[in-house]
């Protein structure tokens, strides 16, 4: 699914998500390399949420360096962790991706490059692809990466919303 849904976003192939079965190295080695990027997504439960305030409160009071090559939006949109993550994960790889030419995704990136992560949020709210990338994603934890095929063929078999990992 996650395969044809790329594709449908304008993200040539030749990288693909595929599922991580677990952290043991015997389990990490089953994934292909090279990897660009792994995301986690996880409930939110009060833990969290206590460890997430207290972090905002501590970078508000002394502040947060981050380089402007990062690429970085702020999430607006409830339930939409999974598609920042993955929008994080293709944006700060984009030397890497290969993009169709009527890429969505690309052009939503390339519009979006010299935002504010607050105005790269407001942007996602109302741009064309926002409605299709917020399927993406089911509740529950799931590990995922983005992972280059070396002639291993598409993972187009996933029956779920998951990526491979590699580290």
């Amino acid at each position: 699914f996650l395969f044809q849904f790329l594709k449908q976003l304008g993200i040539h192939p030749d990288w693909q998500f595929v599922d991580v079965y677990g952290m043991e190295p015997e389990l990490l080695s089953m994934v292909p390399r090279p990897v660009c990027a792994v995301l986690l997504l996880f409930p939110i439960t009060e833990k969290y949420e206590t460890f997430r305030t207290e972090e905002e409160e501590r970078i508000k009071a002394k502040g947060q360096d981050v380089k402007s090559s990062v690429y970085f939006m702020k999430q607006t949109i409830n339930n939409a962790c999974g598609t920042i993550g993955l929008i994080h994960a293709i944006a700060n790889n984009r030397d890497k991706m290969n993009f169709e030419t009527n890429s969505s995704l690309k052009k939503f990136l390339e519009d979006s490059l010299s935002m504010t992560p607050e105005e790269r949020a407001k942007y996602l709210e109302t741009y064309e692809v926002s409605i299709v990338l917020f399927t993406l994603f089911e509740n529950g934890i799931r590990i995922i990466c983005m992972s280059k095929s070396f002639g291993l063929g598409p993972v187009d078999h996933l029956n779920n919303l998951s990526l491979h990992v590699s580290l």
